[in-house]
């Protein structure tokens, strides 16, 4: 009686599925899923479960899911940016499944950026920014954190004309940090007297917006219509020079950013330095500075931040750990172009370190790395600049077969 009580209830049926869904019985849901449930929805419930099976923040369920869907769109990524697992789920998928998620319209790119802006997610912003999609939203960094302001350095010349930079302002003295974002803009040279197509400042648009803004009749409300003229006032001053103390102790504490990462930076290249000079001893074919050498050929590693590390002990090597943002891992690798292996594009079995999200390898290669195990074999795909440098590779699509050794902890 009770194998056909338990039978009853793992019947396939939308219901039952729900069911387990609200309870999160993870295991049940696995399995429903393998048995076809999905293939019973209506149209018009498919994007609401999906976004429930999404919550409940399971790699080897979304996988699942990815899988039998080929791909995920942005409606199925509006979880509860609230809840914090979400949030981080979210940007975990968004990492992932980078190339992988469905945004062809311009409303669903916008939208994919504003959330990847919520969850902190710099790999989707860099790479919606690299292609030119979600331009109207890209102000909208103002009031990220620093990691993803720092983006703003990344958006083409082309895109950054007048009215764009009246926006970053305006988004700049609405955020919730109006006074430091506005002098972070100003720190970055950006002119607080711009002017838009039409011939209005900064501060007119500003001005305008704030008039439109409906405040709730509370004490709430009061103080956010003081924070907002207070931002139009402090806007004017910017413009007109006369800045005040906050501007100059919000340039100061950037300043101290700024030289806490040059000397970061100058360790980092200390360190780099003394293993391409480990390497230079090793094989006298690699160069340091990833040069072009006398035969022709050029070190890819160097010049993509493919450092060769050597292989550490230290590293956990437990091979139920995957790779997350922010790790630091030992990988190997043996780059390919038209399918043969090319000069400087392997790491040679010596290893090399690598932190996922540095940035220091060439684009794309490292999120590609990530939801991947330990002594996992990962293929990387990845398109070489067209002024790489090496004839040879210049624009040039290659692919790496990667092993991961281990995760540093």
């Amino acid at each position: 009686m009770k194998e056909n009580k338990k039978k009853m209830e793992l019947e396939v049926t939308v219901e039952n599925f729900i069911q387990e869904l609200k309870y999160h019985r993870r295991d049940n849901v696995r399995t429903m899923l393998n048995s076809g449930v999905l293939q019973m929805l209506g149209e018009e419930d498919k994007i609401p479960v999906y976004r429930r099976i999404l919550a409940l923040c399971d790699k080897q369920i979304a996988e699942q899911l990815f899988k039998i869907t080929g791909q995920f769109s942005v409606e199925m990524m509006e979880l509860d940016l609230k809840n914090r697992n979400q949030r981080e789920f979210v940007s975990f998928l968004m990492t992932k499944y980078l190339k992988k998620i469905d945004y062809k319209e311009e409303e669903d790119c916008e939208r994919l950026f504003e959330i990847a802006c919520i969850v902190g997610n710099r790999n989707m912003l860099r790479y919606l920014i690299q292609h030119g999609k979600a331009v109207g939203r890209y102000p909208k960094l103002v009031t990220c954190s620093l990691e993803l302001f720092s983006l703003i350095d990344k958006i083409p010349e082309k895109y950054m004309h007048e009215d764009c930079k009246v926006a970053f302002w305006v988004e700049a003295a609405l955020s919730d940090r109006s006074i430091e974002a506005m002098n972070a803009l100003y720190a970055k040279g950006f002119d607080p007297a711009v002017k838009n197509s039409d011939g209005k400042s900064a501060a007119d648009v500003l001005g305008k917006r704030i008039g439109n803004i409906r405040y709730t009749n509370n004490r709430n409300g009061e103080l956010k219509r003081k924070k907002d003229k207070e931002a139009v006032r402090y806007l004017k001053r910017l413009a007109s020079g006369k800045d005040g103390k906050e501007k100059k102790f919000s340039s100061k504490k950037w300043m101290i950013t700024g030289v806490a990462v040059l000397i970061v930076v100058c360790i980092a290249g200390v360190f780099v330095f003394q293993s391409a000079r480990s390497d230079d001893t090793a094989d006298a074919n690699t160069t340091a500075e990833g040069d072009t050498e006398a035969d022709g050929t050029a070190d890819v590693t160097a010049d993509s931040g493919m450092e060769d590390g050597g292989v550490s002990d230290s590293y956990n090597t437990d091979t139920g750990l995957s790779v997350a943002d922010g790790d630091t891992v030992n990988i190997d690798y043996t780059g390919y172009v038209d399918n043969v292996a090319f000069d400087g594009g392997s790491t040679n079995g010596n290893g090399a370190d690598l932190t996922i999200g540095s940035g220091t390898y060439i684009d794309d290669f490292e999120e590609q790395l990530i939801g991947h195990n330990v002594g996992e074999n990962v293929q990387v795909t990845v398109t070489f600049p067209e002024d790489y440098g090496v004839e040879e590779l210049n624009g040039k699509e290659a692919v790496f077969d990667v092993t991961i050794n281990g995760i540093y902890e």
